[in-house]
């Protein structure tokens, strides 16, 4: 199996993390590929990270799908998702997809750059905050591994919004669920 992404990406993150949790990371290649870099052979056609080779050749595309399909061929360490799982995921995926658009838009040279869009993601992530932290996990589920790699994602790249300071009990959650191994050993690089 091979797992195509950038180290810097917390959906491919998200990805590591769960191949990690359910024992697949020794059997799990890992590619780095840059979707900035136009010449990286890149097996998925719209460009996006992660994408995800199966052993028979498969092609799967987008972190949820690759999660699930690690999730039912791993050790059973992670449950499959419920719905209140599954909205958790969507949730946690949408901030890092507008914290990703940011990052990316700031990236433009400044008389390029959308101030409407920027502002418009800013406050989707705050308000996705404040959802989330009456929803944050009690257990450890694909839910909350999208759930870390999206603060995480903040920390590393937006740590200017300070979302700890409106959101105490999340930040408390991420925290001590941040120590588990499969989440400091995927780092982004610095």
């Amino acid at each position: 199996m091979k797992l195509y992404g950038s180290f810097t990406s917390p959906f491919a993150r998200k990805c590591r993390i769960t191949a990690l949790e359910v024992g697949l990371d020794d059997r799990v290649d890992w590619i780095s590929v840059s979707v900035m870099d136009e010449t990286a052979t890149h097996p998925n056609p719209l460009k996006l990270v992660p994408s995800f080779e199966t052993d028979d050749g498969e092609l799967i595309v987008d972190s949820r799908t690759i999660c699930e399909y690690l999730v039912e061929s791993g050790n059973g360490n992670l449950a499959r998702p419920d719905w209140a799982d599954r909205t958790l995921v969507a949730m946690a995926d949408g901030l890092m997809d507008r914290a990703v658009s940011i990052t990316l838009e700031t990236r433009r040279p400044e008389q390029d750059r959308s101030s409407d869009w920027l502002v418009r993601w800013t406050a989707a992530i705050r308000a996705t905050l404040t959802e989330l932290e009456r929803r944050r996990p009690d257990t450890f589920t694909p839910g909350a591994i999208s759930l870390l790699c999206a603060l995480g994602y903040l920390d590393f790249r937006h740590a200017g919004l300070n979302w700890r300071n409106n959101h105490p009990d999340l930040a408390t959650w991420y925290k001590h669920t941040s120590q588990r191994p499969s989440f400091t050993s995927t780092e982004p690089p610095a």
